[in-house]
């Protein structure tokens, strides 16, 4: 792979990661934080940077092959956890919540449009760029990711260059890198990383079986790439709100980056909105290519064209997003708080299986699943 390649694939990969929660979490906890937020830095890198780029390398590992990867806990198991991730990062969790959030950028400009209305035109979009499944990569990397750095950049960079400081809180060490930890698992990043690699495998097609050492390694390149453009933009994102905290403190999280660019950019604020948009279309698109190519060849054996697949995630998508972004959240946390952990250990023992010839699997992500569920009841 060139180098001009895996530029373009780490790009790819993360403009893919950088929806509606990666806007929303780190700007939200950056107004919280205020000077604490170094520490809630390291607990959202762990989560949010660390533990995506970890899923990267273990599908990678598998050469995309996420049957493979999730069926070393059982043909069931495996089926079913594969199933639950899927419908928690497609069409009834980080898709419709991207769109949400996508229509919360125009309303602030804009309150008289409706969101069933803003569903409807958003959903025509994703259904144009998803329906060709192996030029989505290409486009992403080449055109909308590019244009999604620069402007959360542009938002970024005003931001500091506006005079103000960060205000004193409370928090320890430990609660602030908590709640760094917990907002990074919001993002479901580490979700999405273990189903992107096919699709990045896809779209570079041929190349994928000349030289598979090197092709694994001109990923991991790429998969750091697009950790290492995450780390960067969080850092903005907090240390920009930390420093502004106070001008926005009542406005709502689903609207706080809009409320920041019209504090910090004044009538050039709309290029928030604008913004906003590519980061949350670029996810939507990537998500519902994989939930679709998940629905038509595993759910349906190949039954159900991918393209038929995708006009009905898309419509589902459309209706889902009107419970609003906190309605989706509502459905979203429950299951990142179950099975994120559980994901996380599956990753570092698949990438030790692979690498080292670890052969344990069952029992530490069937036990680090009681835990959370126990945990999340009540129970412990």
């Amino acid at each position: 792979m060139t180098t001009k390649q895996i530029v373009s694939l780490g790009i790819a990969l993360f403009a893919m990661f950088f929806g509606a929660g990666n806007v929303v979490f780190p700007l939200d906890l950056g107004r919280v934080m205020g000077d604490s937020v170094p520490f809630a830095l390291l607990g959202i890198f762990l989560s949010g940077v660390l533990m995506p780029l970890i899923g990267v390398i273990a599908c990678v590992l598998f050469e995309g092959n996420y049957k493979e990867f999730f069926r070393r806990i059982g043909y069931i198991p495996g089926e079913l956890l594969a199933l639950v991730c899927m419908v928690t990062i497609g069409s009834l969790g980080a898709i419709p919540r991207t769109i949400t959030l996508s229509h919360a950028s125009f309303s602030w400009y804009f309150p008289a449009l409706p969101l069933w209305a803003f569903t409807i035109l958003a959903g025509i979009l994703v259904l144009f760029f998803t329906l060709r499944e192996g030029k989505i990569v290409d486009v992403i990397g080449k055109y909308l990711g590019p244009i999604k750095i620069f402007l959360l950049t542009a938002v970024i960079i005003s931001g500091f260059f506006t005079s103000s400081e960060l205000i004193h809180t409370d928090f320890t060490a430990l609660q602030s890198f908590t709640m760094g930890l917990f907002e990074g698992y919001g993002t479901l990043d580490l979700l999405g990383a273990v189903f992107f690699a096919k699709l990045i495998i896809l779209s570079v097609g041929k190349e994928a079986t000349r030289n598979k050492k090197v092709f694994i390694t001109g990923l991991l390149k790429a998969g750091a790439i697009g950790a290492g453009l995450l780390g960067v933009i969080y850092s903005g994102f907090m240390i920009t709100s930390a420093l502004h905290g106070s001008q926005v403190a009542i406005v709502g999280r689903d609207q706080l980056i809009f409320a920041l660019g019209d504090f910090l950019l004044g009538r050039l604020g709309i290029l928030v909105s604008f913004t906003v948009a590519i980061a949350c279309l670029t996810t939507a698109i990537a998500l519902t290519a994989v939930f679709s190519d998940y629905v038509s060849n595993d759910l349906f054996r190949g039954k159900l064209s991918y393209k038929a697949a995708v006009i009905i995630n898309v419509f589902i998508t459309c209706a889902f997003a009107n419970l609003g972004f906190e309605g989706v959240m509502k459905v979203i946390v429950p299951i990142a708080f179950i099975c994120y952990p559980a994901m996380i250990v599956l990753c570092l023992v698949n990438i030790a299986y692979k690498t080292v010839g670890f052969k344990p699997v069952k029992i530490p992500v069937y036990a680090t699943l009681a835990f959370t569920t126990l945990r999340f009841i009540g129970w412990l």
